[in-house]
């Protein structure tokens, strides 16, 4: 029978394998939902569309996701990427915040007058 410590060397994977974030990683995507209504080939209306998705994502993601992670931090425990919830809620705030500012100013500095000028 095999050592088990040599069949994860030779395998390649150790016994602690972290995982990717599955909260940060959908931010991630929801990201790049945002970033399909920033193509200039697309009409304003349906880059609209893309901003609009994005925030009714967003909306779902804290009153889903992120209020299981506080229920987490109270209980004491971590997540399957091994991150404490202080920290994954810190880097969430700081990903999300960024995005929301962006999308906040191409809101009212092009779309609004992207849509202005189609109707």
């Amino acid at each position: 029978m095999m050592n088990t410590n040599k069949a994860q060397a030779n395998s390649g994977y150790s016994a602690v394998t972290k995982l990717i974030n599955r909260e940060l990683s959908w931010i991630d995507f929801n990201e790049r939902v945002l970033e399909e209504g920033l193509k200039k080939d697309r009409p304003p209306l349906e880059r609209f569309k893309f901003l609009s998705i994005a925030s009714s994502n967003f909306d779902e993601f804290f009153m889903v996701r992120v209020a299981a992670i506080k229920q987490m931090e109270k209980s004491g425990g971590t997540d399957s990427s091994g991150m404490q919830p202080k920290e994954l809620l810190e880097k969430i705030s700081a990903k999300v915040r960024s995005i929301k500012k962006r999308s906040a100013q191409l809101l009212s500095t092009k779309y609004f007058q992207a849509l202005q000028n189609e109707a």
